[in-house]
């Protein structure tokens, strides 16, 4: 197996979405991911990149598992709930440096069986995964300026550290079901955060530490 990098619009439309054989798929600098419509599984990783143009995943709105996906630097990128369906993630699970993104919703998603991090999402206001139970890796949501307020109701583990840092806004959050960190929990320079009630029950592996709240 090997990678395959889609780097047009063309790319994308000569992109045969039955002929899957690869370890990765790197899109960069395209409008639209609508030529994956129907696709439901992908064992390998996809990385959606510097797509400027690009306004919405339609296309990917089938998609139930995935061996891993990265949503980076797409400015245009207002929303990335058409990927509700998806159950599944088999590595990790990376949205980062979009600017214009107001919420990130997963309702179906159960597993992330590598790190999850949320980052430098300029206007991400909202974050919620209600079925989200296990994270087999770190959690990292750092550096979201306008988030307030995010809610995993179901999570109760994270093999690896919990990153929570640098959420200017962030006020409050709710894991009322986590019991074990694996590592270390830091929660530093959220400025507004005053309360950690939302992690009452977890246990941490290794180290806490908080500062500049």
């Amino acid at each position: 197996k090997e990678s395959l990098a889609i780097l047009s619009d063309q790319d994308m439309l000569t992109f045969d979405v039955d002929s899957l054989e690869y370890d990765m798929i790197v899109i960069k600098g395209v409008s639209s991911v609508s030529p994956l419509e129907g696709l439901r599984t992908f064992p390998g990783k996809m990385k959606i990149l510097n797509s400027p143009n690009l306004t919405s995943l339609a296309g990917l709105g089938a998609l139930v598992s995935i061996g891993g996906l990265t949503i980076k630097e797409n400015d245009a990128l207002t929303d990335i709930n058409t990927l509700s369906q998806v159950e599944v993630i088999e590595g990790d699970l990376n949205i980062e440096k979009i600017a214009n993104i107001s919420s990130v919703s997963f309702p179906n998603l159960r597993e992330i069986q590598g790190d999850l991090r949320i980052e430098q999402n300029g206007d991400l206001s909202s974050l919620y995964m209600p079925k989200l139970e296990a994270i087999s890796g770190s959690l990292s949501i750092r550096d979201n300026k306008a988030l307030t307020y995010f809610d995993f109701p179901s999570l109760n583990t994270i093999g690896g550290t919990f990153y929570l840092q640098a959420n200017p806004d962030l006020e409050n959050f709710d894991c009322p079901y986590l019991q074990t960190i694996g590592k270390d929990l830091l929660v530093q320079e959220n400025t507004n955060l005053y309360y950690l009630s939302g992690l009452s029950g977890a246990n941490i592996g290794r180290d806490l530490i908080v500062s500049l709240n």
